[in-house]
């Protein structure tokens, strides 16, 4: 929660700012742990196309580690 909190902090103060916050969250997309991040208007920066693409973040089959990032960032990102 602090993070998020920070993340929308500089988002008020710096409203160009590129913001990444990436991890091993141990928690998929529609937990709370994750959802607070979204939450805070941040998004996955790598979005899958496929149900298999979803799964290959952890040996378990489960979707757990993100790269999120804020709205400027990913208007930066460069596919592929």
């Amino acid at each position: 929660v602090a993070v998020s909190r920070l993340v929308q902090d500089l988002q008020a103060r710096e409203p160009g700012l590129n913001i990444a916050v990436l991890g091993d969250f141990n928690a998929e997309p529609t937990e709370a742990a994750v959802q607070t991040y979204l939450d805070a208007g941040l998004s996955q920066a790598m979005e899958s196309t496929t149900d298999d693409a979803k799964t290959l973040t952890h040996s378990s089959g489960r979707a757990i580690d993100f790269i999120l990032v804020n709205a400027n960032l990913r208007a930066d990102r460069v596919p592929g």
